[in-house]
């Protein structure tokens, strides 16, 4: 299968010394007789990063990856997505796994390769696989166009994720988060994101998103200081 074919030519790319290996391959993978969808697999390695708000360093493992890709899909307007854990493949961890599910339809799955594999194969670090079916969610994306006041000033939304302390009240922080910082229009909550991992840590990953007022025409340096101004708030 596609993994199979991914985490061999990982394999060959890691025993030559490569470091911060992470593949992606779109290909069609036959669903029935004379149809075929296409398909995105995406591995990804433990790899490490820096966190621009907290300072901290950010692993690329299983938590951050579900993460990233469950709040995709939900821009995308999949916001009824429903997780399943019946995965038994020998090469999966025992734990870190989960199917996508959207009303009935498997769309994808999510999961850490097993350590026992990993140890057989000499590799040290974690790694992570995505496979997502790009013709179902083509084909299912909310394209429901909503309207609204019309404005002569553009607006810019973005995102910003982190993770913060699982005691955290940050509903009752947001109304005073922005007051004086005058580009903000707007900000509301995503996503709240909790997982056994995060728990034992006491931590919470919490999405946001920012409506900027660009009146006056932010650059995109402007807008990424000014998350990290709301992250920081945020955080302390």
């Amino acid at each position: 299968g596609l993994f199979s074919s991914m985490i061999n030519a990982y394999i060959y790319n890691s025993r030559r010394k490569q470091e911060n290996i992470n593949i992606f391959e779109i290909t069609k993978i036959t669903r029935d007789l004379n149809k075929y969808n296409y398909v995105l697999g995406a591995l990804f390695d433990e790899t490490n990063f820096d966190d621009k708000i907290t300072g901290n360093k950010i692993r690329n493992d299983f938590v951050y990856v579900k993460s990233l890709i469950c709040n995709t899909l939900n821009r995308l307007g999949f916001s009824d997505i429903d997780f399943s854990y019946d995965l038994s493949e020998d090469f999966m961890h025992p734990f870190n796994k989960v199917k996508l599910m959207h009303k009935g339809n498997l769309i994808g799955y999510i999961f850490q390769v097993h350590p026992f594999y990993l140890r057989k194969e000499k590799l040290n670090k974690e790694i992570v696989y995505v496979e997502l079916d790009l013709t179902y969610i083509q084909s299912n994306i909310n394209n429901k166009k909503t309207f609204e006041d019309f404005t002569s000033k553009p607006y810019v939304e973005k995102d910003l994720t982190m993770t913060i302390d699982e005691g955290r009240r940050v509903n009752l922080s947001l109304t005073n988060l922005v007051k004086d910082i005058e580009e903000v229009h707007s900000i509301k909550f995503i996503d709240i994101y909790q997982d056994d991992i995060l728990r034992k840590d006491g931590k919470k990953s919490v999405s946001l998103r920012v409506k900027f007022d660009n009146s006056k025409n932010m650059s995109s340096e402007d807008i990424e200081k000014t998350l990290l101004l709301i992250g920081k708030k945020l955080y302390n």
